[in-house]
């Protein structure tokens, strides 16, 4: 017969008496953070087949397709504008085929924006792949909402819609694709085995966005759906197992590894069950992700600028002595990085880009660059008020999530700074926002007026604030819906 669990206080016992079983798990688990090994065992044995049923049977994340009805949810690596600046050296003529592939999109985010993007585009195309025909219809419902929204009558006819996972692409005849989302977080196979997929699909000059679980935030996590796993053995019903869940988080003591890292949430049923009632893929550090990168014959060009607070010393939010950021400074980036994602200790996922071929970055040294501000900028208001200074303040800056908090970035107000914000305007070159600047500043040389708007755009290009493409690059027909 199950129950559902209150959460007795630990209590001293009497010497050889056993509490009831369910007590004395809520007990030692949740004040030790104990691991019971032949439970886990088990768990662990099961995992790949739970995870295999859940990817089929349960929609991921929880979407409410009305909400496609009022606004467009955008996600971290697949604003187009993006893909061509890092993965294309923004060169990418978006007026020739495009073929997208979303695999692993679960209920839609990817799916969604990309179509959206990619109905202003003359020639582009989009297959969604994914094991789980509930989500699908999720997604379809989605997309039908948006083209209502938009005006865009034809946005579900130019998505294919396909049964199956990456492993299936070959033998379904997809073919090669320009970009690829690629989700591998609940992937039953290898993650890193799958990543020869990924590149296996992309045309020779292809790129891909990769989500995967990072292991440090994920830990904890983990610990809980081991937890939990335990407690609801043989409860059958659904609302009880997340009851028992939410009862569980909110009395985790202060020595439990998950409340630390501020990582649980509210209690609302769809966001419990799909961070802690269902079985997650593989978990990976930075190094394996590196490492796993290069073994599949692919280059790793940028993790999500998201990423950046947790992997940049320059962006970290805990207050290191001067002495400790001046040897992070001087290391290299990928050792620098190991550090960060370590003393963060939060980071649950990393999103990356990776391409066939290295070099895919603009030049920033060129100056036949257009640089726009991109939806992001839009979203936060902070266009209009780099485009009217004086609303700027005292100490200017931006907001940029992280987690369940955020940074502030700073924004820099020095005349030609402030001068050159209203000049960004999605059509002239960084030369011609140059030769405006030197008409206004005479003693300056053009060079020197370039170096300095590149420092001063610095934050703003490494958030995705203002994007950078080349003046031969066709993509005007994004900038319809701001991207």
């Amino acid at each position: 017969m199950t129950h559902e669990i209150s959460c007795p206080k630990p209590r001293r016992l009497k010497e050889r008496r056993t509490p009831p079983p369910d007590e004395y798990l809520v007990a030692a688990l949740m004040a030790t953070g104990g691991r019971p090994v032949e439970t886990s065992r088990k768990y662990k044995e099961n995992a790949a087949e739970t995870l295999s049923r859940r990817n089929e049977t349960v929609p991921s994340p929880p979407r409410t397709p009305n909400d496609d009805k009022r606004t467009l949810r955008t996600t971290a690596l697949d604003n187009l504008m993006t893909v061509n600046q890092y993965c294309y050296a923004g060169r990418r003529d978006f007026g020739k085929p495009f073929r997208i592939l979303v695999t692993g999109g679960g209920t839609g985010d990817p799916t969604v924006f990309l179509a959206v993007q990619a109905a202003t585009l003359p020639n582009a195309e989009i297959v969604h792949l994914d094991i789980n025909r509930e989500a699908m219809n999720i997604v379809r419902e989605r997309i039908r909402n948006q083209a209502k929204r938009l005006s865009l009558p034809n946005l579900d006819a130019m998505v294919d819609w396909h049964i199956g996972s990456l492993p299936d692409s070959e033998r379904m005849d997809l073919g090669k694709f320009d970009y690829i989302h690629c989700v591998l977080l609940d992937c039953p196979d290898d993650p890193l085995l799958m990543l020869r997929k990924v590149g296996d699909s992309l045309n020779d000059d292809g790129a891909a966005g990769i989500t995967m679980h990072a292991q440090p935030g994920r830990t904890g996590i983990g610990q809980i759906q081991e937890m939990m796993a335990i407690i609801n053995r043989n409860v059958d019903d659904a609302e009880r197992k997340i009851r028992n869940t939410n009862v569980v988080l909110k009395n985790l003591p202060s020595s439990n590894l998950h409340r630390k890292n501020g990582r649980w949430l509210s209690g609302d049923a769809a966001e419990t069950r799909d961070l802690y009632l269902r079985a997650a893929g593989k978990a990976f550090t930075f190094q394996e992700i590196v490492d796993g990168v290069a073994a599949a014959g692919l280059v790793l060009c940028r993790f999500a600028s998201s990423m950046k607070p947790l992997l940049v010393p320059e962006y970290l939010q805990c207050k290191l002595p001067q002495r400790i950021l001046a040897r992070l400074a001087a290391m290299n980036p990928h050792d620098a990085a190991v550090f960060c994602e370590h003393l963060a200790g939060i980071i649950n996922r990393y999103e990356f880009y990776v391409t066939k071929k290295g070099g895919t970055t603009v030049d920033l040294r060129d100056w036949d660059l257009i640089p726009s501000f991109s939806c992001y900028a839009n979203a936060n208001s902070l266009k209009n008020r780099l485009m009217n200074p004086e609303n700027l303040g005292e100490s200017p800056g931006f907001r940029v999530a992280v987690y369940q908090s955020s940074i502030q970035v700073p924004i820099d107000v020095t005349p030609i700074a402030t001068a050159s914000y209203p000049l960004i305007d999605d059509n002239r070159t960084i030369r011609e926002i140059v030769h405006k600047l030197t008409a206004a500043f005479p003693f300056r040389t053009q060079d020197s007026i370039r170096n300095e708007l590149l420092k001063a755009w610095r934050h703003l290009i490494a958030f995705d604030m203002i994007q950078l493409r080349h003046v031969s690059c066709g993509v005007e027909q994004l900038n319809r819906y701001g991207f």
